[in-house]
């Protein structure tokens, strides 16, 4: 059984959104005021409060009609899972003080700081008729509807990948706000089908004016998402900093910046997972370059066209899936990978502006990047044939 997660877009209405605002917004204060206790607990008694006891605590709360009305409506198992994560990131603030880092104590959250809750699935949140069922987002009792479609609580979705075939146990729904849309992530458990051995193996070059370059000579174009919007996102960050802090017309105008920025890195991720499926379905290995990225952005300037690239996200998203599926992903040293001749191993100078190898030892004609990529592919058949 492999844990995977598949994170889609909620379609509420306005009923619906303004009951998960107001999910949200108990939430936050819940995770204030379980920091509050557990603070007041440690400086006036010098214990410190555990889970279980904040627990036991939230249980007395949700019946005491003097506090935040709405503690009553919340799911237990949201509340808990609120109370989780501030016992986590204490255990995470102690481990840092062990550990001799800068502490970094858990703080109070303001209303842009926390931005989701957590349901555990098949107790407050369930899929019915291929919608999302949310115990918390019902305006009315559930027993005062007889037909299952006209529940508040049931939110249409669209999910962006489908769910892997098989059967599938889900485990839990996260549901978060992101510059005024909701999202919905399943963490669920599946047996994925395993992938058919087609014992191939391919070198992948990375570059800027294309993403990735096989040593089977397959080109993936990079469309430069950030150069394409940059424009765009210059106005915005500019009409951003003359705003009064503090203003609505401010609080519009950094909404207005984030979705530009929040849509290059989707347009980003949607073009890593294509070039991802790609390589883990038709190959058994896949060498790639062990880059170092970030003294690389030092160069002022690459350093935005290798931002825009996403290198070290793309590699990471190919060891994840090749490890889900069953392949091999090995790192090579990329020193002279482009100086060196694929077919001779002579060393073949050439500046970062050439764009074609011609060596002048054996005669071999090809582009620069496939070049690459055939000396980072017999690189790796070296490792293995040593190993």
């Amino acid at each position: 059984m492999q844990v995977l997660a598949r994170k889609v877009k909620l379609y509420p209405n306005k009923t619906q959104a303004a009951n998960l605002d107001r999910t949200l917004e108990t939430c936050r204060r819940l995770y204030n005021h379980c920091l509050e206790l557990r603070q007041d607990a440690y400086e006036i008694e010098g214990k410190t409060l555990t889970a279980p006891a904040c627990n036991r605590w939230f249980t007395c709360l949700r019946h005491d009609p003097k506090n935040w009305p709405y503690y009553s409506m919340l799911s237990v198992s949201v509340g808990q899972r609120v109370i989780r994560d501030v016992d986590t990131a204490y255990r995470a603030f102690f481990k840092r003080v062990k550990k001799g880092e800068t502490p970094g104590f858990p703080r109070f959250k303001g209303r842009r700081f926390f931005s989701r809750f957590t349901y555990t699935y098949n107790n407050s949140a369930s899929l019915i008729d291929g919608k999302l069922y949310l115990r918390d987002a019902l305006t009315e009792p559930a027993k005062c509807y007889k037909d299952v479609d006209r529940l508040a609580g049931c939110i249409k979705f669209r999910p962006r990948n489908p769910f892997p075939e098989g059967e599938i146990i889900i485990k839990s729904v996260a549901v978060s706000k992101e510059h005024d849309n909701w999202y919905a992530t399943f963490l669920f458990e599946c047996d994925e089908k395993p992938f058919e051995k087609t014992g191939a193996i391919v070198g992948v070059d990375l570059g800027i004016e294309n993403i990735a370059i096989t040593s089977d000579g397959e080109f993936f174009e990079n469309p430069q998402f950030f150069r394409v919007a940059e424009s765009r996102i210059k106005r915005s960050s500019q009409r951003l900093s003359r705003c009064q802090k503090g203003s609505k017309r401010r609080q519009k105008a950094r909404k207005l910046h984030a979705k530009l920025c929040a849509k290059v890195a989707r347009q980003r991720a949607h073009l890593h997972q294509e070039i991802t499926d790609k390589l883990t379905e038709d190959y058994d290995v896949i060498v790639v370059e062990d880059l170092n990225v970030k003294g690389m952005v030092k160069n002022g300037h690459l350093s935005k066209s290798i931002s825009d690239v996403g290198w070290s996200k793309l590699v990471n998203k190919v060891k994840e899936k090749a490890n889900r599926r069953g392949k091999e992903v090995r790192e090579v040293n990329p020193a002279y990978t482009s100086q060196e001749c694929s077919q001779c191993g002579e060393t073949v100078p050439k500046k970062l502006s050439e764009r074609w190898h011609s060596c002048p030892h054996c005669g071999l004609e090809l582009h620069r990047d496939v070049n690459a990529a055939v000396n980072i592919l017999n690189r790796g058949l070296q490792e293995v044939n040593a190993g």
